[in-house]
């Protein structure tokens, strides 16, 4: 059963923290952005983290962090955009409630 969430992904630039920020307020659900999360997890930037620990510990972060999220109710969330791009990650997110597309003109974002 999916989880009581709206998942707010797209590509870096098309506005899911601002939208997640807003639908957050008028639903009166909690907002969660997995990129604060993972900054918040690691102590450090996502650029910090990167530099000192490379992509592949950013994925492993990023997907911990999702699961935490499994029993979440309520929830606005804005999904990092490359988190789609590790497969297994898929499940995971499409479990924690519906998933909404945001589409930008990549030229604008």
């Amino acid at each position: 059963m999916k989880g009581n969430n709206l998942l707010l992904i797209g590509l870096r630039g098309a506005g899911k923290s601002t939208v997640a920020r807003h639908l957050a307020g008028t639903l009166g659900f909690t907002l969660v952005d997995t990129d604060e999360e993972i900054e918040r997890l690691a102590g450090k930037s996502i650029p910090e983290i990167f530099a000192t620990e490379g992509e592949a510990h950013f994925r492993l972060l990023e997907a911990v962090t999702l699961l935490r999220f499994g029993h979440a109710c309520g929830c606005v969330i804005a999904v990092g955009s490359g988190a789609l791009t590790i497969p297994e990650n898929v499940p995971t997110i499409e479990a924690l409630g519906f998933v909404v597309w945001l589409e930008v003109d990549p030229k604008t974002a």
